[in-house]
């Protein structure tokens, strides 16, 4: 397994030119970098060879689906990680 050494994060309170630099950081081969996003990294976003995908909460079938797909473009195949609370239970069961 490929060893992670950089975290950068994407999300709604970052300006547009931070989301740009941690975007191009994680596009980079080779980088090692995990990509952690909220709706931000939703839709829009051409990543190749995605790994893994962490999703913090979701209660939108829409954007779950399109951030779990980061993991299985082109034939490939990932692993998605969903973390939900009390309140997004239902979510997932109606999900599953």
């Amino acid at each position: 397994m490929q060893k992670f050494s950089k975290f950068y994060p994407i999300h709604g309170d970052l300006s547009q030119s931070e989301r740009e630099y941690a975007l191009a950081k994680f596009k980079q081969p080779g980088s090692g970098c995990i990509l952690v996003g909220t709706d931000v990294a939703a839709r829009g976003l051409d990543i190749d060879d995605v790994d893994v995908v962490i999703q913090c909460g979701c209660n939108h079938v829409d954007s779950f689906v399109h951030r779990a797909g980061r993991t299985a473009r082109r034939g490939k195949s990932g692993t998605n990680i969903l973390f939900l609370d009390a309140a997004e239970l239902k979510f997932a069961m109606e999900l599953e």
